[in-house]
């Protein structure tokens, strides 16, 4: 164990902290009834509306013995000691009540490295903490103060770097050397010279919301160091993980109307225009196939078809489809209507047709989310099946329609076989990038085009942020008033897994408040370049992939005897994606940029 992360002992009683793993303790159960077995039950809080399930590690503990079992901390958990463990889970009756003959039941919240009792007496449980958890937070504070550090001796060496070398006597000029110099400068000055013309203007605060995108992507797919809350959500609910690669498919669509802009400006025809989406989207699609064969070698029978690349080629294809519909000649020139109310939406007008496609695409997702009939199954269900909702209903109910025409279409070979909800609901194979979740994603990058729109009809920053600040407010509340403004539950859950309406609406509500932080911060006031965001946001793709094919290779990774403990995780995490972000400040110095 990390001294973060410690006791200072390796041994408490009879216990033997060294055999602890990540956010897991120890816990006692002990009998103290006269010839009455008990067999323990457990619910996670993180498995909503599931039934208690027998924990088979402790199986029955007989009367006047106890048992000692290492268990998970990362939710609270609710025990249930039993005087019967003849079924595997405990369903309520009609009721309400539970059929399982109860001793007694407690909550319990526990913590990594800590030691507990739970004991079982003739009238009721005891829940007793033995030993106090350790602080997984603390480790959050070392590298903090470290990149924190390294900031401010970055920030003075630029703002006194002259000052600081002469002072150790470097960068010194004679006085020859400066009158030559000024001397210079003056004729320079004195010399007519043709104005430049005037350099595109590049969104830096784009560039660094992507590059924050791809850091945390990384950092999650790397292990997140271990925090269960840096994760994706099991099922319905909304966590950091849940944002990053939406994100990336809105700030795609941000930049397709400047890429489509430039095109037709420059009287390129439709045609060729297109030809070069579906080369694009053909790239995404079969690097997307090709990393799904990592760590092969892979069998075509059990290749996994659906991605994150290919989802971002497909929903690439069908959104600049759609703006290069509504482009023309007028429309690359920002031709504004003579009425004031008509011009005040024209970032709308532009691209209403696309606006008609893609709700299209909504309307059919919804249509077959609640109405198409799932074998086995209630008609519009959304849950994951297994053991949710009292366990009522199959794991092949998993994603009810998404995952059903999955199954139907792709069969169950070729989707993603360990989904979030396959250990907690028990449910079965399930892809997040599956087919139905496709059309509202096209909607997730169409609110990005609309966003990237408003850049290129409106140069004044008021306008723009007006104007983003109202989108941001109207999808939030929607997106809000679909799920109940909860996590978990609504009309229309949060829920990542099957890229819901109102996932979809809230996550470009958090987009534009990013997007406006970052373009007020960066671009409007300059009172941050972007560093280190900034680099890795302009080589995105290419960070993406290398991280995703060399991320069990040296320098990358490594083991250093037991990883046990958050800090470990937490310091091999980051010295990860300071690598990729120190190559990609190199790319960006050499003036390298990977575009498919």
């Amino acid at each position: 164990m990390s001294w973060t992360e410690s006791h200072g002992f390796s041994t408490f009683g009879q216990y033997n902290l060294t055999l602890l793993g990540v956010d897991q303790a120890w816990l006692n159960i002990t009998n103290n009834l006269e010839n009455q077995t008990l067999w323990l039950y457990e619910l996670s809080k993180d498995c909503l509306g599931c039934p208690h399930v027998i924990n088979h590690d402790v199986a029955a503990v007989k009367a006047g013995a106890s048992k000692e079992i290492i268990v998970s901390t990362k939710f609270p958990l609710n025990y249930r000691l039993e005087r019967d463990g003849a079924t595997e889970i405990i369903r309520e009756n009609e009721n309400g009540g539970f059929i399982r003959n109860l001793h007694c039941q407690v909550d319990t919240s526990m913590g990594e490295f800590g030691i507990y009792e739970l004991n079982a007496q003739e009238d009721g449980c005891e829940f007793v903490t033995v030993l106090k958890p350790v602080s997984i937070f603390l480790p959050f504070l070392i590298p903090f103060f470290f990149y924190l550090g390294l900031a401010a001796v970055i920030f003075i060496l630029k703002k006194y770097k002259t000052q600081i070398f002469r002072a150790v006597g470097l960068g010194k000029k004679s006085n020859e050397t400066d009158a030559v110099l000024a001397v210079s400068s003056v004729r320079t000055i004195d010399k007519p010279t043709a104005p430049a013309p005037p350099a595109s203007k590049r969104l830096s605060a784009l560039d660094t919301f992507r590059g924050i995108s791809i850091v945390v992507m990384m950092f999650v797919h790397d292990g997140r160091a271990g925090y269960y809350f840096l994760d994706h959500a099991t099922w319905d609910g909304l966590f950091v993980a849940d944002l990053v690669f939406p994100w990336f498919l809105w700030i795609m669509g941000v930049c397709i109307p400047v890429s489509i802009k430039s095109q037709v400006k420059r009287d390129t025809p439709k045609l060729t225009i297109l030809k070069r989406i579906i080369i694009r989207s053909i790239k995404l699609i079969a690097i997307g196939i090709m990393l799904n064969s990592k760590g092969g070698p892979i069998e075509f029978a059990t290749l996994r078809l659906p991605g994150v690349l290919q989802r971002f080629g497909i929903c690439y294809f069908v959104t600049a489809t759609c703006v290069l519909i509504c482009a023309d000649k007028g429309c690359s020139n920002n031709n504004k209507p003579q009425n004031k109310y008509l011009a005040m939406v024209q970032d709308i007008l532009i691209i209403w047709k696309g606006w008609v496609i893609v709700l299209a695409c909504v309307v059919l997702h919804t249509c077959l989310t609640f109405f198409l009939k799932v074998p086995g199954c209630p008609t519009g269900y959304l849950g994951p099946g297994g053991l949710h909702d009292g366990a009522k209903y199959p794991g092949e109910c998993v994603g009810g329609a998404s995952g059903y025409i999955d199954r139907q279409i792709l069969t169950m070979n070729h989707i993603y076989q360990w989904p979030t909800a396959k250990g907690t609901y028990r449910s079965i194979a399930y892809d997040p990038e599956g087919l139905l979740g496709t059309l509202t994603s096209i909607l997730t990058v169409w609110l990005g085009v609309q966003v990237g729109l408003i850049l290129q009809v409106y140069p004044k920053h008021k306008s723009r942020l007006i104007r983003w600040a109202i989108w941001a407010v109207v999808l939030g509340a929607i997106g809000a008033a679909l799920c109940g403004a909860k996590q978990t539950g609504g009309a229309i859950p949060l829920n990542k897994n099957l890229w819901s309406l109102s996932f979809v609406l809230v996550l470009s509500s958090f987009a534009l408040i990013l997007l406006m932080v970052l373009y007020v911060t960066i671009d409007m006031l300059k009172i941050w370049s972007g560093t280190p965001f900034r680099e890795p946001g302009m080589n995105s793709i290419l960070l993406y992939v290398a991280h995703l094919v060399m991320n069990d290779m040296l320098p990358f990774h490594f083991r250093l005897k037991t990883m046990n403990t958050h800090f470990k995780l937490l310091a091999e995490s980051l010295w990860s994606i300071s690598l990729w972000v120190i190559y990609a400040i190199y790319l960006f110095h050499k003036k390298f940029f990977w575009n498919l």
